[in-house]
């Protein structure tokens, strides 16, 4: 029997190909716009403005997602686990009133 090198070949969805082509745009546009906000950065001095805590306020947000997601993991673990998923969850809401305590406080 005689194979055709076609009949070894899978057909890629048009979706598939459209979606990786403007992934690909979307990366080139990202750089581009990177480029020229470094080089606005090196041409002008106070370009960019200097915002004190911008960095510890963001981790703070990705940390109170980050917990309230846990959070939400554990609670459908309590049929299983009951004593360590409520231990968890306690420790995770502790966490986010913890965070969300301290910026307010800053303000």
């Amino acid at each position: 029997m005689i194979h055709s090198d076609t009949d070894d070949r899978q057909t890629v969805s048009g979706w598939a190909v459209g979606g990786m082509a403007f992934a690909a745009t979307v990366m080139i546009l990202n750089g581009a716009f990177s480029v020229i906000a470094g080089l606005a950065a090196l041409i002008d001095d106070e370009y960019f403005v200097v915002v004190r805590g911008y960095a510890f306020d963001l981790l703070g947000v990705v940390a109170i997602v980050l917990a309230v997601l846990s959070a939400i993991d554990y609670f459908f673990f309590i049929p299983y686990a009951p004593f360590w998923s409520l231990l968890v969850i306690a420790l995770s809401v502790w966490v986010i009133w913890s965070l969300a305590r301290a910026r307010a406080s800053r303000t």
